[in-house]
């Protein structure tokens, strides 16, 4: 029992000699060896650290989890919008492109109506030149030269050549002179 009570004794004075460097050290009565601070324990209670408790740490946590989650949230948001803005403009240009396959579908039928009319015209100057070929060049060309200028053109486009010229020969030189200079620049 004398050996226990020495050995109890014993820890209790180690105990208060670790108690009064400790409180020596937090209280800087007495400057710290810098050996102190390389001990694990002792190093950070020397500099006045504590360990952090675990509802601290699970604090800490979920502080930093809420502003992870609110930066991803703002940055969810700025996406959306982002998002919007292409959305609108894309329709913006649907609806542009829908505008213009609507004015190239009637330049196309525009187009068409004008081939079809071309394509008319041109079998009545087919069938003009017919008849103009089968009568006397003066009297084609005293009848041709009363037509417009275009119709002119036409009809001689659509004859031989041997007889165009012929006819171009008997009209008036005036006349003829005119519609040789437009045939140059237009065909119909």
């Amino acid at each position: 029992m004398n050996m226990i009570k020495k050995i109890l004794i014993s820890i209790m004075g180690i105990a208060i000699i670790l108690l009064a460097v400790y409180l020596v050290f937090t209280f800087d009565i007495v400057e710290r060896p810098n050996f102190v601070e390389d001990i694990p324990v002792l190093g950070g209670v020397a500099n006045g650290e504590t360990e952090e408790t675990e509802l601290q740490k699970l604090q800490r946590l979920y502080d930093e989890t809420n502003m992870t989650l609110d930066e991803k949230e703002n940055e969810l948001q700025e996406q959306m919008q982002a998002n919007i803005q292409l959305e609108n403009q894309l329709n913006r240009q649907l609806q542009e492109q829908e505008l213009l396959e609507d004015e190239i579908s009637e330049l196309n039928d525009e187009l068409e109506s004008l081939r079809q009319e071309l394509s008319g015209q041109r079998a009545t100057y087919r069938d003009m030149a017919t008849y103009y070929s089968a009568m006397r060049t003066g009297d084609a060309a005293e009848i041709i030269s009363e037509l417009e200028d275009e119709d002119i053109i036409g009809i001689l486009s659509e004859m031989e050549r041997e007889l165009a010229a012929s006819i171009l020969q008997n009209m008036d030189r005036d006349k003829a002179v005119t519609i040789s200079e437009q045939m140059l620049i237009t065909s119909p």
